[in-house]
Parts: structure tokens; C-alpha cells; sequence
């Protein structure tokens, strides 16, 4: 109670080392817990437990170590002992985070909803998330209003401005994102997205810049990926291509990334570069006819009409109302 847990911890072990009773099992346990020592708090719940100790406190702080350790369905199970014995919103809170993290988003829902009737007031940010998760994103954006009501904090307007942005509603994303930076924010997927804001909004070169913040918190190849794509549209090509082959090199063969690669390359008439991608998505997807069709546009801007003309019976074979494929046949045709 003191806050002098490593204190605390030896006289548990005192106690222990006098007579051994789930009480001090179970204390010291929590004070591991406290201290992030997860290992040492689950053998001591183990032992409490092995004792006879059964009651909903034990079975949900042991529900929060697994899930710490990544035991979650066992930390489901354990909260849902919890619960048998004594339902309480905090054992239903927790439950429903554990369900959140598997993706089990209908399950979690209903135990944030139980929460929130029991009067847990805290849980409206994680619930937010459990409803985006399933689609319900103008509940989301309720909740995470909720939240912030409550208690104003970064980690609700990064979620509040992302379920804006999927909105389009990109003044009111920004002014989000902006508050939890203020706020002392800073993680590679709050940049990545303020810069997907700045982008959907045409201020291209703040974008690159938060695109270049996350990228300096953490290298990944979805931000490579943004990048490359405004710097596409930028037609600033080289650039591009930097951020594209930095994004396969973390995410070997990602379909779209390929695609756009091979797209950069016939900007910069390196053909032969873009044939090795496109060739590249049609060993990961047989019929995709995108590739197919910029395979014939480079054949037909290489002076190589039958080759061009393959390609684009293969596209009209798969999908017949093609109109790209079937305007490039007739002009090789016409000629």
C-alpha cells in the first residue's frame, strides 16, 4: 500500500518461509505482478490455486499475467472462472481486451457492453476500437468521443482521427492527430496515418515529412508504401522506386507493391525492370490481368507487336469486356 513492493515482496517470502499459505501465494503473486515479473507471479498464483485459493481476484490477476506472458486463451479461461464466481465490470473489461486481441470482436463487444452496464467508465476507448474493428465505425467515433469527454488523452485521438480518416472527414482526422502529438504522441502509426491525412488533403510535402517520421521511429513497408505512392503521383519516380524496393525488402512479393514498382519503371522506360515485376505478380497470381495488360502496353511501346497482342488476348480471355486490352489489339491490328 506503501508503494515499497520489493519490500513488500521479502516479507511475503518471510511469511512464506514460516509457513506456507495460499494468502502470501497469492499476495506476493500480485506483487510480482506489479513489478512486471510475470514468470515469478504465475508460480506463485499456480501455488495459491494448488492450495485451495479460489476467488474471482486470484483467477483475474492470473487471467492478466497468461495474457501478459501471450497465454491469452488462457487468460480466458481464467478470467471466465472470475466471472463464475463474482461478475465485476473489471474481470468483463479485461475479458473483453483478451477477446480483442484475437479477434474475436462480437465476444469482446458483449463484454465491454456488460462492462459499461455495470458502470465501468473506462472502457469506452477499447470499446471504439472493437466497433471499427466490425465495420461500426460511426459508433466508433461516439465512443472514442465518450473517452475523450472523460478523460482527454492521446491513445483516443489517434483512434478517433483514424476512424475519421477512413470517413474522409480529413479536416477533422488532422485536428486529431494534431491533439494527441501536442499530447506527447509519437509512434511510426500515428505518423503514418496524420500523413495519409496530409496526403488525402494535397499537402504533399508535409506528408513526406510525417511519412519520414515514421519511417525514423520504425523502418515498415506500409509507410514505404504511402511514401512511394505520393511520390508516384508526384511523378517523382526515382524517389518512388527508393521507397518501393525498401518496401519489398521488408515484405517480400506484396502484390501491390510490384504492381506499382513495375508501373514506376515503365514511367522511367526501364522496361525491362517492369516486365521482371509484372512478370513477378503472375507467379504469385496467375490472372491478374493488370499485369497481363501492362505487359502488352510495354511490348507495344517496345515495338514488339506480337507480343503485345498475346498479352492482350489472355486479358480479353479472362475478362472480355476489357476495354484497355481490346483498344490495344485493334490499334496493333489497325497497323
Amino acid at each position: 500500500a506503501l508503494g515499497r513492493v520489493e519490500e513488500a515482496i521479502i516479507d511475503y517470502g518471510k511469511s512464506l518461509a514460516i509457513k506456507p499459505g495460499a494468502p502470501a501465494f497469492q499476495n506476493r503473486g500480485h506483487a510480482f505482478f506489479t513489478k512486471k515479473k510475470y514468470k515469478e507471479s504465475l508460480v506463485d498464483y499456480d501455488k495459491a490455486i494448488a492450495m485451495g485459493a479460489s476467488d474471482d481476484i486470484l483467477f483475474n490477476n492470473r487471467g492478466l499475467v497468461l495474457h501478459d506472458l501471450n497465454r491469452v486463451e488462457e487468460a480466458i479461461l481464467d478470467y471466465g472462472k472470475s466471472l463464475s464466481i463474482k461478475e465485476t465490470a473489471v474481470t468483463f473489461q479485461n475479458r473483453g481486451y483478451a477477446f480483442y486481441t484475437q479477434n474475436k470482436y462480437k465476444e469482446a463487444l458483449a463484454d465491454y457492453d456488460k462492462s459499461i452496464d455495470m458502470g465501468a467508465t473506462n472502457v469506452f476507448n477499447n470499446r471504439g476500437l472493437v466497433l471499427k474493428s466490425l465495420g461500426r465505425v460511426d459508433e466508433a467515433i461516439i465512443d472514442y468521443g465518450k473517452s475523450l469527454a472523460l478523460n482527454p488523452d492521446a491513445p483516443a485521438f489517434q483512434n478517433r482521427g483514424y476512424a475519421l480518416y477512413t470517413q474522409n472527414k480529413y479536416k477533422e482526422a488532422l485536428a486529431d492527430f494534431d491533439k494527441a502529438i501536442a499530447m506527447g504522441a509519437s509512434n511510426q502509426v500515428l505518423f503514418n496515418n496524420r500523413g495519409l491525412v496530409l496526403d488525402a488533403l494535397d499537402r504533399d510535402e508535409e506528408a513526406l515529412i510525417d511519412y519520414g517520421k515514421s519511417l525514423s521511429i520504425k523502418e515498415n513497408a506500409t509507410t514505404h508504401n504511402n511514401k512511394a505512392v505520393l511520390l508516384f503521383r508526384m511523378e517523382r519516380y526515382e524517389e518512388a522506386l527508393i521507397s518501393l524496393d525498401k518496401s519489398l525488402a521488408i515484405s517480400v512479393d506484396n502484390l501491390g507493391v510490384l504492381m506499382l514498382r513495375g508501373n514506376v519503371c515503365f514511367q522511367l522506360k526501364r522496361f525491362d525492370e517492369a516486365i521482371k515485376d509484372f512478370n513477378k505478380v503472375l507467379e504469385l497470381d496467375k490472372d491478374n490481368v493488370d499485369a497481363m495488360l501492362w505487359r502488352g502496353k510495354i511490348y507495344y511501346n517496345s515495338n514488339m507487336p506480337e507480343k503485345a497482342i498475346v498479352e492482350f488476348d489472355r486479358v480479353l480471355e479472362i475478362n472480355p469486356d476489357d476495354q484497355n486490352a481490346r483498344k490495344f489489339k485493334e490499334l496493333i491490328l489497325k497497323n
